[in-house]
């Protein structure tokens, strides 16, 4: 798990509309080729598609807004680099209450837990 710690976010990609996160593989004249980084698949993704690298994406706090690579370190830091329950098993509530602890003055209105 101590990866973590050397991942470079701007090689991952969040596409609007698209499940999971992806990596950039490829370029062509009108579009990106992109992999999955869940199961291997690769895409087009074209000029239409909303493309942000993780490392372009901030969280809303009550303060000054906070990169994204610097709450994942938060997060990786509060489990002491141990991993976080399956996703799909922790209820709304419970990534409400670590997200919390991990960033206190987040804004409520404006973070979403999807």
């Amino acid at each position: 798990h101590k990866f973590f710690c050397f991942m470079d976010l701007s090689k991952i990609l969040s596409v609007t509309g698209k499940p999971g996160l992806y990596r950039m593989v490829g370029e062509a004249k009108n579009n990106l080729i992109i992999e999955s980084l869940i199961d291997g698949k690769k895409m087009p993704s074209f000029a239409h598609d909303r493309v942000s690298s993780l490392k372009e994406i901030s969280i809303y706090t009550e303060g000054e807004d906070v990169a994204l690579e610097i709450v994942l370190k938060k997060i990786f830091d509060h489990q002491e680099g141990k991993l976080i329950t399956d996703p799909k098993k922790i209820s709304s509530a419970e990534i409400k209450v670590l997200f919390k602890a991990i960033l206190p003055d987040y804004e409520k209105e404006s973070v979403y837990v999807s």
